[in-house]
């Protein structure tokens, strides 16, 4: 389902065993769902990762540092 957000159909490629997957195991009619989903969850971690990432260059360009915890705190935010 669509949540009520608006969606818009794309034309990208799929690697074929992926395909074979997914029409086994997601039923027809939950596929979208379940891709928008994965990609959602995907981008999060990646942006996740790109903000460390930032974070660790920043460290070092400025000697700006922080503790495990202040890490942390950051790292968590806006998880649900």
């Amino acid at each position: 389902m669509s949540n009520g957000k608006e969606r818009q159909k794309v034309n990208f490629m799929l690697d074929k065993h992926i395909i074979v997957q997914i029409n086994e195991l997601v039923p027809a009619g939950k596929r979208s769902d379940f891709v928008n989903e994965a990609l959602q969850d995907r981008l999060t971690g990646f942006a996740r990762r790109k903000a460390f990432e930032d974070m660790r260059k920043m460290a070092k360009k400025t000697g700006f540092r922080m503790t495990t915890d202040e890490i942390l705190k950051l790292k968590n935010y806006g998880r649900e």
